[in-house]
């Protein structure tokens, strides 16, 4: 907890006061006076608030399974169009086009000479 000289008390209750939003004034007060937020709280005698971090929930992941990438193959040897065999698989196209790649890297797909990319980066899949 940090202790305020009473000169940069008056400073952050004047910054405070004259702020066009008081509540994101105080995470800059907080940035300006290198302290956690619950400080400047005490300072200006607002009740703190607590530190608890609210985490969301993970995005669901797709799992190919071996039937699903089986039936993948089958359908891109029939087809060769990403967005027909994403219809089919009701998966979407980004995603069908990234494991493509990654099937081809594999030696499972036969390699052509237009290539996909931009999925490495993604990792998507």
């Amino acid at each position: 907890m940090r202790k305020f000289s009473p000169e940069e008390l008056g400073e952050i209750r004047t910054l405070y006061r004259n702020a066009a939003s008081p509540q994101k004034q105080i995470g800059i007060l907080a940035d300006l006076y290198a302290c956690p937020k619950q400080d400047i709280e005490r300072a200006l005698g607002l009740p703190v608030t607590s530190k608890r971090v609210q985490k969301q929930p993970p995005k669901p992941r797709l799992r190919w399974t071996p039937e699903m990438e089986a039936r993948l193959v089958a359908l891109y040897a029939e087809t060769h169009e990403t967005a027909a065999i994403a219809g089919q698989m009701g998966l979407p196209p980004k995603n069908i086009k990234c494991k493509i790649e990654k099937l081809k890297v594999r030696g499972v797909i036969p390699r052509t000479p237009a290539a996909l990319s931009g999925c490495a980066e993604e990792g998507s899949a």
